[in-house]
This record gives structure tokens, C-alpha cells and sequence, in this order.
């Protein structure tokens, strides 16, 4: 999938990342849109680079459809399903799949 990666203050690249399958317990989200906060800001302009690192995919306020459902997921499948989704990114360490 393209996505847009942190590399330094006040600059993003574009390029491919692989998707990994979810996990037990886990769902993955086909991202439909996907918006801009305060904490993306501080991103973009360097201030949170100790915390997120370089080649980072940020963005955590999105919503899209249940994609894929790990092993042992109930109540979802993988069919357009509208999901509003606080996305983890990297800038939270229990996220590191994101």
C-alpha cells in the first residue's frame, strides 16, 4: 500500500509498505480517510522525533472497513463493514504493527 513516512521536520516521502496479516486477536483496517490532529502537526514539525523515530507512518484519526479479522476475532468479518477507528501508530510503543 503507499504511505506517506516521516523522515525529518517538515518532510514526508511517499512509498510502499507491506501489510502484515493480523494477528490473533487482531483485525486489520482497509484505511478510507484519514485526518490531521495537533500530535501530526508536532510530527511534521520535528518536535516529536525522539518519540516516533525516522521512515515512521503517522496518523491515528481514520476510518475505513474491517479488511482481514485474526484468529479468534468474533463479531467482525472481512467485508465492507464502516468502522470508525482510533489507528495506533508508532508513537505509541503498544503499536508497533501499525
Amino acid at each position: 500500500m503507499k504511505a506517506a513516512f516521516y523522515e525529518e521536520a517538515r518532510r514526508f516521502s511517499v512509498g510502499e509498505k507491506e501489510l502484515a496479516p493480523p494477528s490473533q486477536g487482531e483485525v486489520r483496517v482497509k484505511i478510507a480517510y484519514c485526518g490531521i490532529c495537533g500530535t501530526d502537526i508536532h510530527v511534521f514539525l520535528g518536535g516529536m522525533e525522539k518519540r516516533t523515530g525516522r521512515h515512521a507512518v503517522i496518523g491515528h484519526e481514520c476510518s475505513g472497513v474491517v479488511d482481514e479479522v485474526g484468529e479468534g476475532v468474533f463479531g467482525f468479518q472481512s467485508i465492507p463493514r464502516f468502522l470508525a477507528w482510533a489507528f495506533l501508530c508508532r508513537i505509541f510503543p503498544s503499536s508497533s504493527r501499525s
